[in-house]
């Protein structure tokens, strides 16, 4: 499933380079004026895709999408072989993904702008997944089985404007999940993407801090082309920013 996040990200990158050397199951591709990416399609293995990548050392990656490869437990050891890639976007998808370690991330946090988890196995998003990011643009969790995102998993991330958490099993989000983040900058005409849409939501008091902001921010956007953000309330639902009249 393609994230939205990620061409809008492309009017960011400015590098001007050329493929480096992979080997198979990856494929790059680069045109004269245009940034570099890597494709590694159904590999055994994430060690068999780090040593396919083991030449392209110092390279400028604008994305590495890693996909149809098995991988059940994501840890700091299987992304340490490319710290030396100054890696901005990077694209995990399809391949399994149940476990995520708290410093997976750790070796490519400092240039990333953009992370895809699409279509995984994801139950939950840790608190300190994404700590360290500090340039993240978009991040893209759709498609999973995510059911529990921790308190401020998405705090102090000043660039961050869009989220795709749709199509998961959601019904609820803590109250501090998005402090001091998601901000609008002055004068920008970057649009806000949150998309919740296709969840569970329980839209009770502990939900009603989320439904307020988005209430207070009309500008950002839930929903998406055959995909809504409701509210469950048995006998019908209701669009997640609405009030509940009836309950009044």
């Amino acid at each position: 499933m393609a994230s939205y996040g990620f061409v809008l990200l492309s009017l960011a990158i400015s590098f001007v380079t050329s493929c480096p050397p992979v080997k198979p199951p990856c494929i790059c591709g680069s045109s004269e004026h245009g940034p570099v990416q890597i494709v590694c399609n159904r590999a055994k293995s994430m060690k068999e895709i780090t040593d396919a990548l083991a030449n392209a050392t110092g390279a400028v990656i604008d994305r590495l999408v890693i996909t149809n490869t098995p991988i059940r437990t994501l840890e700091r050891r299987d992304l340490e072989p490319l710290t030396s890639l100054m890696l901005q976007r990077l694209a995990l998808v399809n391949n399994g993904i149940e476990n995520v370690a708290s410093d997976a991330f750790t070796p490519v946090k400092s240039n990333l702008l953009a992370l895809d988890l699409s279509d995984n196995g994801l139950t939950k998003i840790d608190a300190s997944l994404l700590t360290g990011a500090e340039q993240l643009i978009s991040f893209a969790a759709q498609g999973n089985r995510i059911a529990l995102i921790e308190d401020r998993a998405f705090a102090n991330m000043k660039s961050l404007c869009y989220i795709d958490l749709s199509f998961n099993r959601l019904s609820t989000l803590p109250e501090n999940l998005l402090s001091g983040s998601f901000k609008r900058a002055p004068g920008s005409a970057v649009p806000r993407m949150l998309y919740v849409c296709e969840n569970s939501w329980k839209c009770d008091a502990k939900l009603e801090w989320f439904r307020e902001y988005l209430r207070n921010n009309a500008d950002i956007i839930v929903d998406k082309p055959g995909c809504l953000s409701l509210c469950d309330f048995g006998t019908y639902r209701l669009p997640i920013r609405d009030r509940d009249l009836t309950h009044n």
